[in-house]
């Protein structure tokens, strides 16, 4: 599956006005100062879409749970307005692919450019400095009506219909399936507990490798498919389950893989979760 798309490409579908681009870049967990970073320099009528990322969706625990499901679809759709969806990030960053990630997870196509913003460089001419933009909260009070006969959308219920195939709960994960290759992509030292600065409890889940999201970039870029290959060997052709402290950065594992057109999910609710109900099953060390 193709993921990432240079920016030679990416900007011709822009300036034949084909794709609208999603700005996804953020400062963790401060809306304000995303906010603010985006309006100091921005590429021309993108969309900031960095407070869409998470919310308070039940399907999810931990630190950052999923957004309501049908509210991210209709903030992409209004937005997209059937044109292609285009996301980008900072470089060696995990927001944007935690915005293809729940792409994916609600049934849309998505790219992603790689290299992050920092390397763009023909997108330089289009680069602005505005307060006028597209904004969460507009979307998400707007009364506009989109596909809400689509079978994506479950106007009863935010927890739309969603591709379970690609999501991973506690209780599934519990069920411990010997298929299925858990991988944490956290650093190697929050991984065996030597250091953890975020939760309460360090190591991690029982029974997982570590592969930390990092190592799928050389120099902001994501490395190609024969080092993606080598990376990802430990695992073989096993199904893949990827987690992280709270289920950011665990996306990037899940963008490379699926690049690779391997079975992967993410448990969502990663580490932060799962410590939350089980803080003895918790192993440290390789």
């Amino acid at each position: 599956m193709k993921i990432w798309i240079d920016e030679r490409e990416a900007l011709e579908y822009y300036i034949s006005d084909q794709a609208v681009i999603f700005d996804c870049r953020g400062i963790m967990d401060n809306n304000t100062q995303s906010l603010e970073q985006f309006n100091q320099q921005h590429i021309q009528n993108s969309i900031f879409s960095f407070p869409i990322l998470t919310g308070n969706n039940p399907m999810s625990s931990g630190r950052h749970p999923l957004p309501d499901l049908n509210e991210f679809y209709r903030f992409v759709k209004i937005h997209a307005q059937d044109k292609m969806i285009i996301a980008v990030d900072n470089k060696d960053s995990f927001f944007g692919t935690r915005f293809l990630y729940l792409c994916h997870l609600v049934g849309l196509d998505c790219y992603i450019i790689d290299g992050g913003y920092e390397n763009l460089d023909g997108f330089s001419q289009y680069f602005v400095s505005e307060t006028d933009f597209s904004s969460v909260n507009r979307v998400v009070m707007s009364d506009k009506n989109i596909d809400t006969d689509n079978k994506n959308i479950d106007t009863d219920n935010k927890n739309m219909y969603y591709n379970k195939a690609i999501f991973i709960d506690i209780e599934t994960l519990l069920k411990n399936d010997e298929e299925r290759i858990l991988i944490d992509a956290r650093s190697k030292e929050r991984f065996i507990g030597l250091f953890e600065p975020i939760d309460t409890v360090a190591g991690h889940i029982p029974e997982a490798i570590n592969i930390p999201y990092n190592d799928c970039f050389e120099d902001g870029y994501i490395k190609d498919h024969a080092a993606l290959t080598t990376l990802f060997q430990v695992t073989q052709d096993n199904p893949v389950t990827v987690y992280c402290g709270s289920g950011l950065s665990a996306t990037p594992l899940y963008a490379a893989l699926r690049s690779l057109d391997r079975d992967v999910a993410l448990y969502a609710g990663s580490f932060s979760e799962w410590i939350s109900f089980y803080p003895d099953k918790i192993e440290t060390g390789d």
